[in-house]
Formats: C-alpha cells, structure tokens, sequence
C-alpha cells in the first residue's frame, strides 16, 4: 500500500473568526431587508483557507437582492489584501446565486454567503496558471479565542 500525508477534501476548510459571524450577525440586525457585504483579509495555509479578523465595510449600493461594489475603491482594497468576501442574503436563500456567481464570487479569492445567522454556502479561486478553478468550501467558525470553564460539567 502506499499512504502520503496529504488531506483529502471534498470542500475547501475555511476557517472564519467567531469575531467575524458576530459582526454579521450585528449587521443582518442592523438591516435584515437588504443585502450587506464585508471584505476581509485571508490566505491559504497548509491546513485550508483562513480568514483574518482585519475587515472592511466597503463603498456599496445595496437592495434586498444585490450588492454594488464601488469597483474602484475595491481595486484599492484588493491591493491592500482583501480578498475575501463574505455577503448576506436576507431573503433565506442559503446557496449563491447566478448574480453572486457573475460579480462577487468570481471577483475574490475567497468567497463566504452569511444568511439566518450562519455561514451557509463557500468556495474558492484557485489560480492555476491562467485559469481559475472554483472549490467548493466549508466554513468552519474558529472558536480558539473563546475561553471557557468547563470544570463544573460532569457527564454521566
């Protein structure tokens, strides 16, 4: 037999800060009529995709079934290294859809769909060569940074 010690996945691990779900849990209550979006810093690292708490609220025009970019201050962005994207849907539609695909997800490396207070759909840009091959990803909350005192639970 012969064995490497490569992962095997079918979607693409996505590690999110439990500080990010709580910004857009804060903004979907802000507004849960309209579509919002964030973008953040991120990069892939040998165990998946992580994402940084470092985020920006860009320059957007929204609906409740849209985000607009401004496409220039998003230039700007990308070059500072943001280039993931996380937008909600406020309309209880968990996958992306045609539009996402066309002008968000396409436009980011990383790109995350928050709706009813979860992280709900993900993929992936991977460059090869000229090419970009979308990967279907699965978001996992960090919860590293919560402390807890577990000392008093006993399990039977």
């Amino acid at each position: 037999e012969f064995h490497t010690d490569y992962k095997v996945s079918k979607e693409f691990p996505v590690s999110v800060p439990s500080k990010i779900l709580l910004t857009c849990i804060a903004l979907a209550k802000l507004d849960s009529k309209n579509e919002f979006a964030i973008i953040l810093k991120g990069k892939i690292e040998d165990d998946g995709y992580k994402v940084s708490e470092d985020f920006i609220i860009p320059e957007q025009t929204v609906t409740g079934a849209s985000v607009e970019f401004d496409n220039l201050k998003l230039v700007e962005y990308t070059a500072q290294g943001y280039y993931t994207v996380i937008h909600f849907h406020p309309m209880n539609l968990k996958k992306f859809s045609g539009t996402d695909d066309q002008f968000i997800n396409t436009n980011f490396e990383c790109s995350i769909l928050f709706c009813d207070y979860e992280f709900t759909d993900a993929i992936l840009n991977l460059k090869v060569g000229n090419v970009k091959i979308q990967v279907p990803a699965k978001v996992n909350v960090d919860t590293a940074d919560v402390v807890l005192d577990t000392s008093k639970i006993k399990k039977r």
